[in-house]
């Protein structure tokens, strides 16, 4: 992986070198140590928030998600749930998290607004119970992807998406968890 590209971005550098050290650090102390993810996370973020064109997201993103192959289940769920709330972040990084173990997803499926359409409709297709009850609490659904979780016939994802009060659901979904809440 080529990192000369970051020679021009006088922000990158000290974070990148920042995330090593958190990195190196998270890796020394394998046991508990909730302080060694934050500061990880907080160098993870800091990354993107930095005034870094769109090539040089792309080559963190290649980064992280190295690192996260590696990362044991806790730290990338630190990771996915720091990176939800962040719009410029890349789709790669995004699906990557959304289609981990669903603690890891959760955070992804339920705020990213990278996750277009599209890509909800992917996961809601090919992913159980679990990943659909997280995209039912998302604050914006598309009609298509509302009727698709109705469909899916799971209890859990119904209720939850009945007790959204953020979205809309369409009439079809409306007469589907209709005939739910009278078998129940």
């Amino acid at each position: 992986m080529n990192l000369n590209k970051f020679d021009n971005s006088p922000h990158v550098a000290p974070l990148l070198v920042k995330l090593y050290d958190s990195h190196k650090l998270y890796a020394l102390a394998k046991q508990d140590m909730p302080a060694a993810r934050t500061e990880l996370s907080h160098a993870v973020v800091s990354l993107f928030e930095a005034d870094i064109n769109g090539k040089e997201q792309e080559l963190l993103a290649d980064i992280l998600i190295a690192l996260m192959r590696r990362a044991e289940t806790e730290l990338r769920g630190v990771l996915s749930e720091k990176l939800a709330t962040l719009d410029n972040i890349p789709l790669r990084l995004v699906l990557h998290l959304a289609n981990d173990e669903i603690t890891v997803a959760s955070p992804m499926l339920e705020k990213s607004t990278v996750l277009s359409d599209l890509d909800i409709i992917y996961i809601i297709k090919s992913r159980g119970a679990a990943y659909w009850q997280a995209i039912a609490k998302r604050s914006r659904l598309s009609n298509e992807a509302i009727d698709m979780l109705v469909d899916s016939g799971d209890f859990g994802t119904a209720v939850i998406l009945s007790q959204n009060e953020r979205i809309r659901l369409t009439k079809y979904a409306l007469g589907i968890l209709g005939g739910h809440s009278k078998r129940a």
